[in-house]
């Protein structure tokens, strides 16, 4: 498993993945992978975090009757579940089931607005790092993304977060806001599972940013030192953008 966080606002959405492809045996980064697909014709981006290969597949069933993100929306539960089925079918995961989380984010003409919605493919744990308050989330159910604040997949714990300034009063936007979500949740590499699978998130931190007409994506931050075939060290490497580091040091 690996980090997707997100950001809704009035003028956009802003969403920020890692960039480590791990295999669930072994802990070892298989591959460099972005986590983010940015759809510029729906004005949308899609984070997945599990199963490799889901997201393109995504792409390769999408149907035909999708011509906005109002229609990712409407169709995204039962792609989801074709998918998953798909992967099943034909030996693309290992084991009886997927543990895949799918976020889409971007403008729906329908709402006028920003949102944010997903899927998961498996009864996912979840707990709000704000209130400690834990749940459930069902699979194959369309569920709405909060509107207010900065949201993870990951459940990173509250002293990871106190330490790479998430929880802080110091002013920050919203990329340092996410950059430092992700920095965080690397921290948190093969500590904690998430639906029976070790949770790691590593590599780069990747940021898409959709407006209206246009979206962005760059990488923020890297690590290096997260080498194939081994696993994911959290204390190595820088753990924040050095600019941010500097931010601190200063505060």
């Amino acid at each position: 498993m690996s980090a997707i966080g997100l950001i809704i606002r009035d003028g956009y959405v802003l969403m920020a993945g890692d960039g480590a492809a791990s295999d669930p045996a072994t802990d070892a980064i298989v591959a460099e992978v972005s986590k983010l697909t940015a759809i510029p014709s729906l004005d949308a981006v899609i984070g997945i975090t599990g199963v490799g290969g889901f997201g393109h597949l995504m792409q390769w069933f999408m149907p035909c009757a999708v011509r906005s993100f109002d229609d990712l929306v409407d169709h995204l539960a039962q792609l989801v579940r074709h998918v998953h089925d798909h992967m099943i079918e034909h030996h693309l995961i290992v084991g009886a089931d997927s543990h895949t989380n799918v976020v889409v984010a971007g403008w729906s003409d329908r709402r006028q607005k920003f949102e944010g919605w997903r899927v998961v493919t498996f009864p996912k744990h979840v707990t709000n790092h704000r209130t400690g308050e834990t749940g459930t989330l069902q699979p194959w159910t369309l569920l709405p993304m909060p509107e207010t604040g900065s949201w993870c997949s990951a459940a990173v714990n509250q002293t990871a977060l106190r330490r790479f300034g998430v929880i802080s009063d110091h002013d920050q936007d919203d990329i340092e806001k996410l950059t430092r979500l992700i920095c965080a949740a690397r921290s948190d590499s093969g500590l904690i599972t998430d639906g029976g699978y070790r949770f790691n998130a590593g590599v780069f931190v990747e940021l898409a940013l959709v407006q209206r007409g246009q979206i962005q994506s760059w990488i923020t931050h890297r690590w290096p030192e997260d080498a194939l075939g081994m696993p994911i060290d959290p204390a190595l490497g820088n753990p924040l953008p050095q600019h941010l580091m500097d931010k601190d040091a200063q505060a």
